[in-house]
């Protein structure tokens, strides 16, 4: 093959990957507001077509002495400053994409933003890898993040930011080096749509900006235009942050708050060490030992482009990317530690450098072999590495989005089948099941032992016909939280319906 037709194959072979990437998340995504995290982007995605999304807080009379009016409150969103509304608990980057969506395709088209981006994540990490350390590192690069179990799961399992976050600042990482004004505002804009997503990360924007001021600073030919690209990018990102801050003031009553606990709830340094422990062997089990050469990519790289003579410029991206992939981790490293290996989608917005940096270990650690030794050597790395992906993520079913379904199946059973005036006390289901029914529901784990029955009353004399929505995973969670409190904590008469593994229980019936 000729230099341009490795070239062009290269390149097909990435794209082709991207496009792959778009078949599952469209064919097999779960388009459902099921669970807090995808309800309440969901739903606040329906509201944002309407305006800054806040709601009424139901009406249901003044609820017995000691039950708060959070238990109004299903997950995803918390009592606006008024006490009197709901207001969204997550970012508004996301939701808002999917309004975007939903306002320019049919209907439920936000659903697709999710796989669109998660193919312009994949593209972006191929040209990532492109710019680094040529294409094949990007061609690598790209495939290891599309059989990524972590990445699979989140594309076809629940519509959340991780992915979306990851898409825009890998997208500012490649508009970035490019010399022009355009490139520096479209940069820019991307950042700003990752702040939007995910605005725990804007710090990372400093990493960003500092290398645009470093090509000021070295840039002694074309001064101010590296100038005028560092005000073209400030407008995107600037703007976002402006944006945040007045939602939180909206929402929550400050610029500096958010729909979060408080912060000293959820950081701290007793975290560090655990988080250290937990993500190396999460990324141990699902991307095999080999992913942890990926710490020598730069110095490969350092090595490769002191060898080559290149500029200050080329090698000043590098340490930007690094930079980076750092400031991704430290955003998390002090974070509360969570029990399940797929909260590796924290650090997604550092995995396509990660990824490139991979690859581009695994083609030089053999590069003292001949060539023909050389490339067998890379593709059997590569193919053990994608090999032990994507049997973790057989394994973990990470495609088979079937139990998620679960939430739309019971929100549209209840729609169709119980009465108007129905109220259920539930968790897990309590934002879908009113999203798909219009139905009230309570979170009955904010209600105290002692007065779940007479909230269960007080509900009955405002014309409720009260139930218990339960799935099979928070039932021994309802049975210990109330047992010795109430005789519905037996769970011992039969359900009214057993929906894929959820329940629901006529209370008048018990």
């Amino acid at each position: 093959l000729t230099a341009a037709q490795t070239r062009r194959l290269v390149s097909g072979t990435a794209g082709l990957i991207a496009v792959t990437v778009l078949w599952p998340g469209v064919t097999r995504g779960a388009f459902v507001a099921g669970g807090p995290d995808p309800y309440g982007y969901v739903s606040q995605a329906s509201l944002w077509l309407t305006g800054i999304p806040r709601m009424a807080l139901p009406q249901v009379g003044v609820l017995p002495d000691g039950v708060p009016l959070e238990a109004l409150v299903p997950l995803g969103y918390r009592l606006g400053t008024n006490g009197a509304s709901l207001v969204p608990a997550y970012s508004p980057g996301f939701p808002m994409q999917m309004a975007l969506m939903e306002r320019l395709g049919p209907q439920d088209s936000m659903f697709f933003v999710l796989p669109v981006l998660a193919a312009v994540a994949v593209w972006a990490t191929y040209l990532l890898g492109t710019m680094l350390a040529g294409r094949a590192a990007g061609m690598i690069a790209a495939l290891f993040l599309a059989t990524s179990p972590a990445f699979d799961i989140q594309l076809t399992h629940m519509p959340m930011s991780d992915i979306p976050a990851m898409a825009w600042w890998t997208v500012a990482l490649v508009l970035l080096p490019r010399s022009s004004r355009i490139s520096a505002l479209l940069a820019g804009a991307a950042v700003g749509a990752a702040i939007l997503t995910r605005p725990n990360l804007a710090p990372l924007t400093l990493v960003l900006g500092a290398f645009l001021v470093w090509d000021v600073t070295a840039n002694r030919v074309a001064r101010a235009v590296a100038i005028q690209r560092v005000l073209l990018f400030g407008i995107g990102s600037v703007s976002a942050c402006l944006t945040v801050a007045y939602l939180n003031n909206y929402w929550y009553g400050s610029p500096l708050a958010s729909g979060y606990e408080p912060l000293a709830d959820l950081y701290g340094r007793d975290y560090f060490w655990p988080n250290v422990t937990d993500y190396m062997r999460r990324l141990l089990d699902s991307q095999g030992p080999l992913v942890f050469v990926a710490a020598a990519g730069p110095a490969f790289l350092w090595r490769n482009r002191a060898n080559r003579r290149d500029t200050v410029g080329q090698r000043s991206i590098l340490v930007a990317c690094t930079a980076f992939a750092i400031g991704v981790y430290l955003c998390y490293a002090f974070y509360v530690p969570l029990d399940t290996w797929w909260t590796l989608r924290f650090l997604f917005p550092a995995f396509p450098v990660a990824f490139v940096f991979l690859g581009v270990a695994l083609l030089n650690l053999p590069a003292s072999l001949p060539a023909p030794a050389r490339w067998l050597s890379v593709l059997v790395l590569v193919g053990t590495t994608v090999a032990h992906a994507v049997a973790f993520g057989h394994a973990n079913a990470v495609s088979d989005s079937t139990p998620e379904r679960r939430y739309a199946t019971a929100g549209r059973y209840i729609a169709q089948r119980m009465p108007e005036r129905a109220v259920f006390f539930s968790m897990l289901h309590a934002g879908s099941a009113r999203y798909y029914s219009g139905r009230l529901t309570v979170r009955y784990d904010l209600i105290p032992p002692q007065l779940i029955e007479r909230t269960i009353v007080h509900f009955q004399q405002q014309g409720f016909v009260p139930f218990l929505l339960l799935d099979d995973g928070e039932r021994g969670h309802f049975v210990d939280r109330f047992t010795g409190a109430t005789s519905l904590a037996a769970l011992d008469w039969q359900p009214v319906a057993t929906l894929d593994g959820v329940a629901i229980y006529d209370v008048t019936a018990k």
